[in-house]
């Protein structure tokens, strides 16, 4: 094939500064043996710059690379400083242009081709749906899967499907195939890279000066500016001459110009360490009901909005919402670009980040690592299920947060319940969360109508489980509630609440009713009292093999090794405690009713509440626990876990009225602290509800709540 092209000396990179800088920026990665953005676990050969006469239409920056197996991978970029993606942008009309020309090389399809655009940060508002785009193209499996999503309605928003459009009538414009397989294969292929090097106070920028420290003698550290300078400079020259570098070749133009590096560290093993927890953290998050996955545009362009806002934002809801599968998502977004770090309850070392440190084998510092990787475009620290952590393994999740407040542009992604905080304070180090800036929150409640919506079209089957008028409507708009349900034998008793679901479950021992249920049953108690007192993981040796298994192969259980395990979800941990509870009232004394509870102690007491209510005729069960968790010296929480059952049962207004001479006693002294107690947890503010909505949340005072999630509609019926 003969390729036409000017001269890059006559022609001059596009954006020269810009352009430089992000040259720059692999050049510095391919010196400092670091893993290119936009190919993580791949380590550098070489990079060229403005190549287009040498057949790579994406000319700008060209990275060459081999992954852990050594095979060759490439990754062409083009430099746009301003871009839109829009249909009238006649920029995007010129890259889709030069990609269909890569497209067109013999190797594209055969080998570990990948392409970019690299472009100056937007917002996410802005951008996120586009990189949305591109994440599902990477983590679905085929074309029609794919281009189905996109064209279900409520599965993608207005901007998806018009960057779809878009992208597809370019490639026929070119003279390019069209067909639903090349445009999936295309936007699986691509990336879209922001750095900020043209924002005053670049994060960028920043971080590449940072990375320039570690590249340095440490006689010579002071000089991490000039590297940089010189680094960009010596880009845009090669840029000129249509030239390449390696890294030795790279190395001798830096002494010439009397640099002292410093020698490898390679963060490699320790970073492929990381990954591969990682991996197994996000495997642990269901984000599917049957073979459906929800995408949530809403949550997530709401997750969007608040990573513009804040480096720090929560999302926050009750159990079995979703909140981690949106993480999940983000999180799967960003490892496209680089490894990423996921801390979750039971995957992390414990004990503080000197002992993660030891066990990845590190030499460096949690600030150089983090660094590392927020230079590569691993921008957020994930942290899932904060109410959840054993008290060792927050000392670890504190340590990394603490360094991650002080890393340029990294911000921290993380989960909780709703009321997380609300007892306790926020547990996380106040230092660094004032260094992150004002805290964003994005409350997911139950399943919407346009996410029902969704759901019934993508899977027929769920229409008639999800419709307004079946027994089970009010536990199937909770996602983990109806993933379960979706699973469920055909002949098992339809649930109304979330109790029936969880004494079903509990009876069964979430199976047959067959020789081994008994033995099942007997490990659900036996881990039942070991969550009494730890957050686990919890011991299962000397239990009955065939029950473990079962147990994890019907995804009650998640097998760490070991002679370990943990519940699936915490729900199940919550069920199983409740059940524990109400079945052998004694072992109430084993709880630490001196101190405040932990999440799913202070849950499964509310759910050991309800079942006192709905399994009896009766208030007198309820009464009576009320009374026992209402001494003197016990924490005020465990009462308020009780009087919650009333408005956090499904069946509400029934149990409200069951429980009417407990709560209209005495002048209503204890409907009137329940009135209190829903004020004060089952909120949300205000401010975030306006601005969600398009409203300047400055408008809104400070401290004005809004009700969150149907406990006041059961309260006030």
């Amino acid at each position: 094939m003969t390729v036409i092209a000017s001269s890059p000396a006559s022609v001059g990179p596009a954006g020269s500064l810009f352009e430089g800088q992000v040259g720059a920026y692999y050049l510095l990665s391919m010196l400092t043996g670091s893993e290119p953005r936009g190919l993580p676990g791949t380590g550098i050969d070489r990079v060229e710059l403005q190549r287009a006469a040498e057949g790579r239409p994406l000319d700008d920056v060209i990275v060459y690379a081999h992954d852990t197996r050594g095979n060759h991978v490439v990754l062409e970029i083009q430099v746009k400083r301003s871009i839109t993606f829009t249909h009238s942008d006649t920029v995007f009309l010129g890259v889709i242009a030069q990609i269909v020309k890569v497209s067109r090389r013999s190797d594209f399809w055969t080998s570990r081709y990948e392409l970019a655009i690299a472009t100056a940060r937007t917002s996410r508002k802005i951008g996120g749906a586009y990189q949305d785009v591109l994440t599902w193209a990477r983590q679905l499996g085929d074309a029609a899967t794919f281009m189905a999503r996109i064209a279900r309605s409520g599965s993608a928003n207005d901007d998806m499907r018009s960057f779809v459009r878009t992208f597809k009538s370019h490639l026929e414009g070119a003279g390019a195939p069209d067909d639903d397989d090349t445009v999936w294969g295309l936007l699986r292929r691509l990336q879209i890279l922001a750095f900020d090097f043209t924002a005053q106070g670049s994060a960028s920028e920043e971080l590449a000066k940072e990375r320039a420290v570690r590249a340095l003698h440490a006689d010579e550290v002071v000089r991490a500016g000039n590297l940089w300078t010189t680094l960009v400079e010596l880009a845009l020259q090669v840029a000129a001459s249509g030239g390449d570098r390696t890294r030795d070749g790279l190395i001798g133009d830096l002494r010439h110009q009397t640099f002292r590096l410093a020698g490898d560290r390679r963060y490699s093993s320790a970073r492929a360490t990381l990954a591969e927890a990682s991996r197994h953290a996000l495997a642990d998050i269901g984000d599917r009901v049957g073979d459906v996955t929800l995408t949530r545009p809403e949550r997530v362009a709401a997750v969007h909005v608040a990573l513009d806002a804040g480096r720090y934002v929560e999302i926050r809801g009750d159990a079995g919402v979703g909140k981690s599968g949106v993480l999940k998502h983000f999180a799967l977004q960003t490892a496209a670009e680089s490894q990423v770090i996921v801390l979750s309850p039971g995957r992390v070392t414990p004990r503080g980040w000197t002992a993660m440190r030891a066990v990845l084998g590190l030499d460096g510092t949690a600030r150089d690592l983090l660094t590392d990787l927020a230079s590569d475009g691993g921008a957020i620290l994930f942290v899932d299920s904060l109410d959840f952590f054993s008290g060792d393994e927050r000392r670890t999740v504190v340590d990394l947060v603490r360094e991650a407040s002080s890393v340029p542009g990294l911000a921290v992604l993380a989960t909780a319940r709703r009321d997380f905080g609300v007892e306790e304070p926020n547990w996380l180090p106040a230092d660094a969360l004032v260094r992150l800036g004002p805290a964003q929150s994005v409350v997911i409640g139950e399943l919407n109508e346009a996410e029902l919506d969704e759901m019934r079209e993508a899977a027929p089957r769920l229409a008639a489980l999800l419709a307004d008028s079946h027994p089970a409507r009010d536990v199937t708009r909770n996602l983990f509630r109806l993933a379960r349900l979706a699973s469920r034998p055909g002949d098992e008793p339809v649930p109304r609440t979330e109790i029936d679901m969880a004494e079903q479950w509990w009876q069964t021992a979430d199976g047959e009713r067959d020789g081994d249920q008994r033995d099942r049953a007997r490990l659900l108690k036996v881990l039942a009292e070991q969550a009494l007192s730890s957050a686990g993981p919890f011991e299962v040796s000397g239990q009955p093999s065939r029950a473990v298994g079962a147990l994890v192969a019907s995804e009650t259980l998640r097998d760490l090794g070991g002679d370990l395990v943990a519940f699936r979800h915490d729900a199940l941990r919550e069920w199983a405690i409740a059940n524990l509870l109400h079945a052998e009232p004694a072992t109430i004394e084993r709880l630490p009713l001196d101190r405040s509870p932990s999440a799913a102690l202070a849950r499964g007491v509310e759910l050991a509440a309800r079942l006192s209510l709905e399994r009896a005729a009766d208030s007198t069960r309820w009464r009576s626990l009320l009374e026992r968790l209402s001494l003197d010296g016990m924490h005020g929480s465990w009462r308020r876990a009780v009087l919650l059952a009333l408005v956090r049962s499904e069946l509400g207004p029934e149990l409200l009225a069951r429980a009417s001479g407990v709560l209209l006693a005495d002048r209503a002294i204890v409907l009137r602290e329940v009135i209190r107690i829903v004020m004060a947890v089952d909120v949300q503010p205000a401010s975030k509800i306006f601005a969600a909505a398009g409203v300047d949340p400055t408008m809104i005072p400070a401290g004005v709540n809004v009700p969150s999630g149907r406990s006041w509609y059961r309260l006030i019926r």
